[in-house]
């Protein structure tokens, strides 16, 4: 130990003080080292103070972190720097007993009077005028600044709503957040960590994405998977490169969000949409139900599509119809009831019709009062619509 007790000869100066320093088997196994030059090579802050509590003298760390001179520092206690420590101070641990004390996380406070968050371990020393403290300071701050930091982002990977999940290059997954398992319908995290991912989604599908990430490259994409219990599930999926601090690879970042089942079904309706309107692009007439594609939709495709024509609303209950005539997509002429124009437009949108005839043959003199373009005037009688679904009731 290198502050046994030992003669007063052995002592070494610090300061205007001297301190016990190695004993005679110590100064054979390091020749040359004394207890003040190993005192100033510690990186942590030191105190030494007498059996009351009377700071004698501090080595170089400590009058940087209490930001005192050594002559300040020699006028105070050590309560008056170190909080919380207990008053009067505790009875010396004997010196037989090996110097151990006790250590706490507490405040240091600086010549400022800021606090600094520290770790102090407080035990008994040989002083070469008798026993006395010393006192090991170390500041938390950073390490603590970083741990807040870290909970701070392991909460917020735990709060997403997004399915995240990390595996290793041997397609082990190694963390999963509560998204994740509820995507798969895992009850329990445990199940899925250690876990192959190969189970999950299949080998075919981790050898594409590793070999993306290897390549250090991102893969995003939708998939059609499914869950635990056998029922479908289709996700939009992120997989990036996990790399250490040194840019090593140690596996891939998975997100997962489920694609909503109002998106799969437009894409169906889009889809047999098309199909409705591909003899149009041949220049046949052609109709559908409404139950099928709602009225914005059908005005959507037909600009997209550049189509020339007249759409035709059908109203069976009462026999009413609304025409909408079209020039390479764009809105030439809209007649609803006894309304023409953009509001004839607005109000074909919400006409609750249950069938449409689409006839490309049917031309028209453009109306000069339409001067918006389709997608401007569906917009805002998609607005319209919208304000009148939430208006309320009178």
């Amino acid at each position: 130990m290198f502050f046994e007790s030992a003669a007063a000869e052995d002592g070494a100066e610090w300061g205007p003080m001297k301190i016990k320093g190695l004993n005679s088997q110590d100064r054979q196994r390091w020749p040359g080292l004394s207890g003040a030059a190993l005192l100033e090579a510690l990186p942590d802050a030191v105190l030494l103070a007498d059996a009351e509590g009377r700071i004698l003298d501090g080595n170089r760390r400590a009058l940087e972190l209490t930001q005192f001179t050594r002559a300040e520092l020699q006028g105070l206690t050590l309560s008056a720097v170190v909080l919380n420590l207990p008053a009067p101070l505790p009875t010396l641990p004997p010196e037989e007993d090996g110097g151990r004390g006790t250590v706490l996380e507490t405040g240091c406070r600086r010549k400022d009077r800021s606090i600094l968050a520290a770790e102090v371990a407080v035990s008994g020393i040989g002083l070469a005028a008798g026993r006395g403290w010393c006192l090991s300071l170390r500041a938390l701050a950073p390490r603590t600044a970083a741990q807040e930091c870290l909970r701070a982002e392991l909460s917020a990977l735990q709060r997403s709503a997004c399915g995240l999940a990390l595996v290793d290059l041997h397609s082990r997954i190694q963390y999963a957040n509560p998204a994740f398992a509820r995507l798969w319908g895992v009850t329990r995290i445990e199940d899925l960590l250690g876990k192959s991912a190969d189970e999950v989604w299949g080998a075919a599908t981790t050898r594409r994405w590793l070999a993306c990430v290897q390549a250090r490259q991102r893969w995003v994409g939708e998939l059609a998977l499914t869950r635990k219990n056998g029922q479908p599930l289709h996700v939009e999926t992120t997989a990036e490169p996990q790399l250490d601090e040194q840019d090593h690879l140690l596996g891939m970042v998975l997100s997962f969000i489920a694609v909503p089942q109002r998106k799969l079904a437009l894409e169906a309706i889009h889809k047999e949409a098309e199909q409705q309107l591909r003899p149009a692009r041949e220049q046949q007439d052609f109709a559908g139900q409404l139950h099928i594609i709602s009225i914005p939709d059908l005005v959507q495709l037909i600009e997209s599509a550049g189509k020339s024509g007249q759409l035709e609303i059908l109203r069976s209950a009462d026999g009413r119809a609304a025409a909408l005539t079209f020039q390479a997509g764009q809105l030439i002429r809209a007649v609803c009831g006894d309304r023409q124009g953009a509001e004839a437009f607005y109000d074909a949108l919400g006409f609750g019709g249950d069938a449409f005839h689409f006839r490309p043959d049917v031309a028209a003199e453009p109306d000069p009062a339409i001067t918006q373009s389709t997608m401007s005037l569906l917009l805002e009688g998609l607005r319209r619509l919208d304000e009148a679904q939430h208006a309320p009731v009178a």
